[in-house]
């Protein structure tokens, strides 16, 4: 387990690494959950991923000889602390210092086509990109790796997507488009045979809206082909709070992040 930052109230920040030691810098696959404080089944998500890695260890020994995993728990703890507890539904980080009712929306914070926009509450993006510490840290370790991390998903909640960049335009394609759309659809395949969960698969702007300053446009402004957003179960549903998964779902939800984790690894294994 690594250190790499503090957030604004002075909480460490940590990422958890494995792999097989060698004498140069590995190929990384990176996962992360809880940019957003109130997707309380991002931050399991990654854990049941870690817990599997570490329990069937030996099943990758092969894979973990040439790939190391790089799986940050909790990118945003201040408002992770927060949701649990004082508002269940927080989202932002807990720089009040500018927007009192929300603070600082992560994931509109990074430097990539970010946007000065405090009309929205829940999205402000802040004085500027990487104006918070979270941020920074976070990108920090991406500009270090940048040349060595093949694939990168971040999980969030909720409504069974699997979107790949760009966020901020609906009008071109990414690099690597075609390679994305079809990891994402072999991803969602193989979840749909483990629980009968639908996954779509497409871009971000035009599966859901445009956003900008985002991690999921960010990063893959720094070359990495596999680049993802995961919105995670449950589906949409008019009727139920969908941030609110019960303890007996959580599971079978991680399930389907580890499924995804799983195409994606081997996928880089593969490509080496």
């Amino acid at each position: 387990m690594h250190m790499y930052g503090e957030t604004y109230e002075n909480n460490l920040m940590y990422y958890v690494r494995i792999g097989y030691s060698n004498d140069k810098k590995k190929p990384l696959v990176v996962v992360d959950g809880g940019i957003h404080a109130r997707e309380w089944i991002s931050h399991a998500s990654t854990l049941v991923i870690l817990k599997y890695l570490i329990d069937n260890i030996n099943k990758y020994k092969e894979v973990l000889k040439k790939i190391d995993v790089i799986i940050f728990p909790v990118l945003n703890p201040d408002g992770y602390i927060y949701s649990r507890e004082a508002d269940r539904m927080w989202r932002g980080n807990r720089n009040l210092k500018h927007n009192k009712l929300c603070g600082v929306d992560l994931n509109r914070n990074y430097p990539f086509k970010w946007k000065n926009d405090d009309s929205h509450c829940l999205i402000y993006p802040g004085r500027h990109g990487l104006s918070e510490f979270e941020s920074l840290y976070h990108s920090l370790f991406l500009n270090k790796n940048e040349k060595n991390i093949k694939s990168y998903i971040s999980f969030h909640s909720f409504g069974r997507f699997i979107l790949f960049p760009w966020t901020y335009t609906k009008k071109k394609n990414a690099k690597d488009y075609n390679d994305m759309i079809k990891l994402g659809k072999k991803m969602a395949n193989k979840i749909k045979q483990y629980n009968n969960a639908s996954y779509q698969v497409g871009s971000a702007s035009k599966m859901l809206y445009k956003a900008y300053g985002t991690s999921l446009d960010y990063i893959k402004s720094l070359g990495i082909k596999y680049t993802y957003v995961i919105e995670l179960s449950p589906p949409y549903n008019d009727q139920k709070n969908g941030f609110i998964v019960e303890d007996s779902d959580i599971t079978t939800i991680g399930n389907e992040a580890l499924i995804a984790f799983n195409e994606t690894l081997f996928q880089v294994y593969s490509e080496l």
